[in-house]
């Protein structure tokens, strides 16, 4: 099967070069394991699949970052400690013969700015995009995917996300997030000892919860479930008035930022890191 892999290489500015290079290496590994998966995996019906992974960047993040996913892929932001944003695209097409599906993906191309994010010439119904995005930790951000994952790591700041049909993952997050999920799992990792910001209102009506809190973590927790069990390591007192059919509200240690993280179809697990 035919393989191509574009890259173009970005500016190397000095900020933290110990933990930038960790972070540059760790995407690189992601799009190598991307490319494999990939070249291996079935294209279905007998069509030929061509991959292709792009890598460029955007020298100054803007304030706030949209991200206007494909219909058919995962996106993934991490924060971390440059001024600039770093997008890899991995893009795939496929068809009934391996010169249409290079054509399909090498049709797709990045129109990138501050605070915009996007691919142009994605046929959705034979080909998807997925982004591997690195964006300053303190950026706004608005993304939305359809069919596939969204995933966010790392920064505090003002964000709305929401995915369709996928998991959602929020991991070490802080400032003012909104979090929606229609079909698909929602993990909320917690960091720290309490939330670094205005707070956390996740939830998802389709899927299971999975919630993982420190020790001696303080917050205004709520959670809960419609329909679905839930189970807990971690031990608390709901107060009287604070238990609701569906939902509980409960103190831990000094209170502080409201996290909300709620389901309705779905078990809720809360896990003691």
């Amino acid at each position: 099967m035919h393989l191509r892999f574009a890259l173009l290489i970005p500016l190397v500015l000095p900020f933290s070069p110990v933990a930038l290079r960790a972070q540059d290496a760790q995407a690189a590994r992601d799009d190598a394991e991307w490319l494999e998966h990939c070249r291996e995996r079935d294209a279905g019906d007998d069509k030929e699949r061509a991959c292709e992974v792009l890598v460029e960047t955007v020298p100054q993040a803007a304030a706030r970052i949209v991200v206007e996913a494909s219909q058919n892929g995962a996106v993934e932001v991490r924060g971390w400690d440059r001024s600039e944003i770093e997008v890899h695209a991995r893009i795939d097409g496929h068809a009934e013969t391996m010169a249409e599906a290079t054509r399909l993906a090498r049709n797709v191309r990045l129109e990138l700015a501050p605070d915009r994010i996007r691919a142009v010439g994605v046929d959705d119904r034979r080909g998807g995009v997925s982004y591997e995005i690195l964006v300053p930790r303190r950026s706004g951000l608005e993304v939305a995917t359809i069919n596939g994952p969204l995933k966010v790591e790392g920064l505090e700041s003002t964000m709305n996300l929401t995915t369709e049909n996928g998991p959602l993952g929020l991991v070490d997050l802080g400032g003012d997030v909104t979090a929606r999920a229609m079909n698909g799992p929602l993990k909320v990792v917690l960091s720290g000892d309490r939330w670094r910001g205005a707070g956390l209102d996740a939830e998802t009506v389709n899927g299971p919860i999975s919630l993982e809190v420190p020790d001696g973590y303080s917050a205004e927790l709520e959670i809960g479930t419609h329909n679905g069990p839930f189970a807990s390591d971690l031990p608390f007192t709901v107060e009287a008035g604070e238990m609701f059919p569906d939902r509980m509200r409960v103190r831990l240690g000094d209170g502080g930022a409201p996290v909300r993280v709620v389901t309705t179809n779905g078990p809720v697990k809360i896990r003691r890191r």
